[in-house]
């Protein structure tokens, strides 16, 4: 009978005769006939000790010894296990504080399971196709116990919170170590909520510091639902995994200097945490993050990888935060009977057009009547019935075709749509103090703000808005732009939509509704992609031109419209050059 002790840590082999030493590996599970104080021992006796590192502030780089008397070695979905019958190991997570190290050891326990084979794998996702850019991570999270095998859908493009995310990190960290105060340290934090203990370890670490960095004062704020941007992230991580800046990784050209996120987005890019847009030297550090992006940022920091061995090496697709796997990356349902699905690549017009391609079941199937192809990545499928609203549903595509021939299948599921309640408060658009100047733009510019708009809702009532319908003006051709979209605080939060070229409109529609608190404003920048051969000298400027261009649940929207942006003007350079 094997007794197999779940420890979610790389480990490195080491020289030792009788055993295979001497390759890193990322194991899930070891199998030992002793519990854990026979495998610290030996541990000792093979000489890697605390006394190693015992005046030591972290353990960078020092991590464990594993070598086997016995060894069955396989590779299932990508992992190496070990069927062993002995070995010795003694483990570390790292990087970590030795504090940190040894309450990690004094508190962690032995799972003994028996089993008539060994190195078994939780069921994947159904959501999560084979060979999608973050399999890996997802499979480690989810073997690991950091992620709930119970859910049948990983939900890769939904936004990742806060508190969720401040779990894995934990959770890489050696888990829940101390016990959660009697009294929650944030007000936003209830002890009953699930993610009580994950919140109240990670700022005692030091690792979350509330809104203000008010940690250890009243009242302090923590956001726990709120979504988290690429900063955010990066800046917890940094801190979480203490990482220290080496300046390896290129500058992003969209992380100016002199940010409170600036030093934490190039250190986190130091060690691959963040490795950009490919060809852009953008970062995004403003936008929110998807599940998908998080559970690949926290992998990658957690093998301590380095720029130069790591990333930064190949210069291509490899080097991408986002890979462009030909997948499903959103669904939303635009109305009771619309459903708009968007891919990671450009597919090809006749496939994406056809219906038989699209399945979406529910309690029962609907039927797709038909599929238009919105952008290059964009379709909009219109179902025969209606959906029921909040109800949740399966979008299965099968067999598309991308631009460069290339089939592929995916599915993900979404929510049926929502109607918005008519409400009792006013909106009021006028033009932003802060809206941008008109200037000369090279050719390919890409994030081009052309025009912020403030959204006021009245203190009657909350305002919500789902779609804004923006009109394109100026004696340049709606084909210099490749889209244009909707971005509040440097996050996007529209879909990003081509300019008809009948009526110059573009419909932006949000992927989660934006809601203006009563007597509250939110500024958004309209946001323009440029082509790399747009015509010189083109004049191009964006507008919002009725109060009914903006769909939202008001009893009333006002302002002096038309909203008209300035004038911005192709110059006969190309962007990068």
């Amino acid at each position: 009978m094997l007794h197999v002790l779940l420890i979610p840590y790389r480990v490195v082999q080491s020289e030792k005769e009788g055993g295979p030493c001497g390759r890193t590996v990322r194991t899930r599970s070891f199998f030992s006939v002793d519990a854990i104080s026979l495998a610290v021992k030996r541990g000792v006796i093979y000489g890697h000790s605390f006394s190693d590192a015992e005046n030591s502030d972290d353990l960078f780089g020092w991590r464990a010894t594993l070598c086997n008397i016995y060894s069955n070695e396989h590779t299932q979905n990508g992992n190496i296990y070990d069927d062993s019958f002995y070995f010795s190991i003694f483990i570390f997570p790292f990087p970590m504080s030795i504090a940190r190290l040894k309450k990690t050891l004094a508190g962690m326990s032995v799972v003994a399971v028996s089993l008539s084979s060994v190195g078994s794998v939780l069921a994947a996702y159904r959501d999560v196709p084979a060979g999608v850019w973050y399999e890996d991570a997802v499979n480690f999270f989810l073997d690991a116990g950091y992620l709930d095998a119970g859910q049948a859908n990983f939900r890769g493009g939904d936004k990742a919170n806060r508190a969720e995310f401040i779990k894995l990190v934990v959770e890489l960290n050696g888990g829940i170590l101390s016990t959660p105060p009697a009294v929650p340290s944030f007000n936003d934090v209830p002890a009953s909520a699930w993610y009580y203990g994950y919140m109240e370890d990670a700022a005692k670490e030091g690792w979350v510091r509330g809104d203000g960095d008010c940690y250890g004062t009243k009242p302090c704020y923590s956001r726990p639902g709120g979504n988290i941007n690429r900063a955010e992230a990066a800046a917890l991580i940094v801190r979480a995994f203490g990482l220290e800046w080496t300046g390896d990784a290129a500058q992003f050209v969209d992380n100016p200097s002199g940010q409170w996120y600036t030093d934490a987005v190039q250190t986190a890019a130091d060690y691959c945490v963040l490795q950009g847009d490919d060809g852009t030297g953008r970062v995004r550090p403003g936008d929110n993050m998807n599940r998908a992006e998080m559970v690949v940022m926290l992998d990658r920091a957690d093998q301590d990888l380095q720029y130069g061995l790591d990333c930064g090496t190949g210069g291509g697709d490899e080097d991408d935060d986002v890979v462009d796997f030909p997948s499903i990356t959103d669904v939303v349902a635009t109305s009771a009977s619309t459903v708009e699905v968007e891919f990671a690549v450009e597919v090809d017009q006749t496939m994406a057009e056809d219906v038989m391609f699209y399945a979406v079941t529910g309690d029962e199937e609907l039927v797709v009547l038909e599929a238009a192809l919105m952008t290059d990545k964009v379709v909009e499928l219109t179902l025969e019935k209606a959906m029921t609203a909040s109800r949740e549903y399966m979008l299965t595509v099968t067999d598309m075709e991308t631009v460069d021939g290339e089939l592929f299948s995916d599915s993900m599921s979404f929510m049926g749509f929502s109607p918005v309640v008519k409400g009792d408060g006013v909106l009021e658009l006028s033009v932003a103090a802060s809206s941008p100047s008109g200037d000369s733009v090279p050719k390919g510019a890409q994030g081009v703000s052309m025009l912020s708009v403030d959204l006021s809702a009245s203190c009657d009532d909350d305002v919500v808005i789902e779609d804004l319908t923006v009109v394109h003006q100026g004696f340049g051709a709606v084909g210099d732009l490749t889209g244009i979209y909707g971005a509040v605080d440097g996050a996007r939060v529209t879909r990003k939509r081509t300019i008809d070229a009948e009526d110059q409109t573009a419909d932006l529609h949000f992927a989660q509704r934006l809601t203006i608190p009563a007597c509250g404003t939110k500024t958004i920048d309209l946001v323009g992609d440029f082509l790399s051969t747009a015509t010189t000298s083109g004049e191009h400027n964006l507008t919002v031109e009725l109060p009914s261009d903006v769909k939202s649940n008001a009893k009333e929207v006002s302002g002096n419209f038309p909203l008209l942006g300035d004038t911005f003007r192709v110059a006969a350079v190309t962007s990068g050059k």
